[in-house]
């Protein structure tokens, strides 16, 4: 039995864990983490989460581990699932973590105004250094009222 050690990082601008098995590391994105810390709270092992969402085990570590890409459909699938066996379980962290680990935040939905002010915010921000960014992050969801949760996943994710 190889024993296992878990070390954070920042790399590419997302938070992500290594996990060193055998002497090879392994990244998890932050997809991964979500999706494993959710399925580790209702005891639920990969094999049986990827047999009930309709895939293959490798192919939902694959995911995990940022060697396959995250997609709406494994997402939504992951959710369905988690759902399914905690009626209580809250999807949007998922989808957060799932935007996180894809780089991209989804405007699919939204009213023209507000699709005009996710990207002028895009733009802002990508011309700011991350410190700046950070402190900009910070105002903007003290402003909007968001949670001390939603200021340590963006420290962590800059």
């Amino acid at each position: 039995m190889s024993e296992s050690l878990n070390t954070a990082s920042t790399i590419s601008g997302y938070y992500s864990t290594r996990s060193v098995d055998s002497g090879f590391a392994m990244e998890i994105t932050p997809f991964g983490q979500a999706v494993r810390l959710a399925r580790l709270k209702v005891r639920k092992r990969l094999n049986e989460m990827a047999a009930a969402m309709g895939l293959s085990d490798s192919y939902l570590s694959a995911v995990e581990t940022g060697r396959k890409p995250v997609n709406d459909d494994v997402v939504s699938r992951a959710i369905e699932y988690l759902t399914s066996l905690d009626g209580k379980f809250d999807g949007r962290e998922l989808r957060e973590a799932a935007d996180l680990t894809r780089g991209t935040v989804s405007i699919a939905g939204l009213c023209p105004e507000a699709s005009a002010l996710m990207v002028q915010l895009s733009h802002r921000f990508a011309a700011m250094g991350q410190e700046a960014q950070l402190a900009e992050a910070k105002r903007i969801q003290q402003k909007l009222g968001m949670g001390e949760a939603a200021h340590r996943r963006t420290e962590a994710h800059v």
